[in-house]
């Protein structure tokens, strides 16, 4: 029988304001475990960055002030607009209906008309003036009146398309292709500076100690320390972010590679102390460099146009700027921008190049994988997020939550309508290409064998979540509530027994079903691994002396003594075809064991 494990990993899924949904669902988790890895993409890695500070804190009482976070949370507050883009941040709540009063159907267009005229007066003014003029002129002629009344429409409609034009294409760039910074005063302060604020707070920081980092994570002590094996770090945090400028996801911390900042750019989005935090930062000269080198990289960096820093190295660097860049929603909140060096043909010198990270989840919103190993030593919770469908909405007996309560069961993505014809037909059909080139990883995940066991999904209605920035203080903590009571019916599912052994008794439990279930889909995946694997040796073994990656004596054998196993259990495999087709049957959908990038 499978002992139940002391730790657990949790991965959280973004949604902008559904992120309220975290603490309590984390604080829940925490009282029967201990949270070894935390990870999850724009909202849901401000979840992993305070439940990490929380754990860090845990002795203090961490996770029942966590747990109170929704109740201090004001939205209006801590999203703010800049001088150039205000104002904006009402048009993008009106047009996507998280505006009180216009949430759906045509209920949204006055909320539109209205926001954009008291937003933009003066543009409103000269749109209208020439078709108000006509109208005051007509002299009680009828046509004129209503030519009049047409040509105010029609210009104040272009006037506000040429409006927002100049705001989307000269405002927002120049806020970092956003409409608000996240980065106030001390006295009107805003998502960044709260964010940095409270997670010193949860992980209870002695004076001077802060801003917390990553390394005093990994050793769970005020000293920061590189801990590169993420089997040995006492917290592993991770987070996805987005990097527009290579078009991949990435990884957060950077653990390699060179990155640079300007100093002058971060100041917009992040605190005075983090900032002194990142210039105070020691760097590690990387192995293999001359102190010549390195000292040239940092010169040529300073003397730059604009003059840059180094990224401090991993251990260094606070939670609240890794967790800043993986959060950075498109429009609503600025982009961070970062400088690399591009290597370029031995022709040409390598010159600095402008990297743009904005938000984790355009890239993987639901990143599950993080802490995949072959077999696992501890239980990867997922919370996975959800929408009601307007039936449901009606329902006043809806379940909050789901999950898989059997092997059988699986819960997936949402079937898309789309529109047969019109306008609602393009837009409709390119919302689903959208999000399929956005989700198709994440949701493969959701409906595989070991995977959709571990994932609860809550769900929302239209008014709650997403870009909500307008939700009421009871339904956040309504929310916070929900995710509390998700987080404690999986847990049940884990703890009690619910499967049935090979006797039919209910005597099996959730987590050891788990382990059972993700060695079997292991199994499945193997005969096909091992087949690639063997046949490529026996067609053409590889070279074993050229001089990229040479291997040494030691090395040499481990390698001779892996392919003969591997080609022994090929050959067993290959005696046995029923045995075979039995192991790849089940469980269903099948998996495959494959080599990819580590982002």
């Amino acid at each position: 029988m499978a002992t139940t494990p002391e730790y657990c990993d949790i991965v959280m899924k973004g949604g902008i304001t559904s992120g309220v949904i975290y603490p309590g669902t984390i604080a829940a988790i925490a009282r029967r475990y201990r949270l070894k890895g935390l990870g999850g993409a724009s909202a849901g890695a401000i979840g992993a960055a305070f439940g990490a500070a929380a754990e860090f804190g845990r002795e203090h009482g961490a996770f029942d002030e966590l747990e109170g976070i929704p109740e201090e949370i004001d939205l209006g507050r801590l999203f703010r607009t800049t001088r150039r883009t205000r104002g904006l941040l009402a048009v993008l709540n009106a047009f996507t209906g998280a505006a009180p009063w216009g949430r759906s159907g045509w209920l949204r267009v006055p909320v539109i008309v209205v926001t954009l005229l008291a937003v933009f007066p003066v543009s409103s003014i000269l749109g209208l003036a020439l078709g108000v003029a006509t109208a005051v002129q007509s002299a009680g002629n009828g046509w004129v009146l209503a030519g009049g009344v047409a040509l105010a429409v029609l210009g104040w409609v272009l006037a506000m398309v040429l409006r927002l034009l100049f705001a989307l294409t000269q405002s927002v760039p120049r806020t970092m292709f956003g409409i608000c910074t996240g980065h106030g005063t001390p006295d009107a302060p805003q998502l960044t500076d709260w964010m940095a604020e409270r997670l010193d707070a949860l992980a209870h920081l002695p004076a001077g100690a802060g801003p917390l980092t990553f390394g005093q994570l990994w050793t769970k002590s005020p000293r920061s320390r590189l801990v590169a094996d993420p089997e040995d770090r006492e917290i592993d945090l991770r987070m996805v972010s987005t990097s527009l400028s290579q078009a991949m996801p990435v990884e957060l911390p950077l653990m390699a590679g060179e990155w640079y900042y300007d100093p002058a750019e971060w100041a917009l989005l992040f605190p005075d102390d983090v900032m002194a935090a990142l210039e105070r930062a020691p760097h590690r000269r990387r192995s293999g460099r001359s102190l010549e080198e390195y000292e040239a990289r940092l010169e040529r960096a300073a003397s730059h146009e604009p003059p840059l820093r180094r990224l401090p190295d991993p251990e260094y660097l606070p939670v609240v700027v890794a967790t800043r860049m993986s959060l950075s929603f498109p429009l609503l909140i600025s982009a961070v921008p970062m400088w690399a060096i591009e290597y370029l043909p031995a022709e040409r010198p390598s010159e600095f190049r402008k990297v743009w990270f904005t938000d984790g989840g355009l890239a993987s919103n639901f990143p599950i994988h993080l802490f995949d190993r072959p077999l696992p030593t501890r239980p990867t919770f997922a919370i996975n997020l959800g929408s009601y469908d307007r039936e449901e909405e009606r329902d006043p007996a809806r379940v909050p939550f789901r999950f898989a309560r059997t092997n059988g069961e699986m819960i997936l993505s949402p079937f898309r309508g789309i529109p047969g014809s019109g306008f609602g037909a393009v837009a409709g059909f390119a919302s689903a290409a959208f999000s399929t080139a956005r989700n198709w990883r994440d949701n493969a995940h959701v409906s595989a064998p070991g995977y959709r066991d571990r994932i609860v999904q809550v769900l929302q209605s239209r008014d709650e979540g997403g870009l909500n920035l307008t939700m009421p203080r009871e339904t956040v903590e309504a929310l916070s509530e929900r995710g509390r009571a998700a987080a404690e019916a999986l847990l049940d599912q884990f703890a009690e027994p619910r499967y049935r052994d090979s006797r039919g008794r209910v005597t099996v439990t959730g987590w050891e079903n788990h382990l059972w279930v993700r060695y079997r889909a292991l199994l499945a995946g193997m005969p096909r691994f091992l087949r690639g694997y063997a046949g490529g040796l026996e067609a053409e073994p590889p070279r074993r002396d050229t001089a990229a990656y040479h291997l040494g004596p030691a090395s040499q054998s481990l390698v001779q003594r892996i392919d003969e196993l591997i080609t022994e259990a090929d050959a067993t495999a290959t005696d046995a075809p029923a045995a075979v087709r039995a192991v790849e049957s089940e469980p269903a959908p099948r998996t495959v064991i494959r080599r990819v990038p580590d982002v």
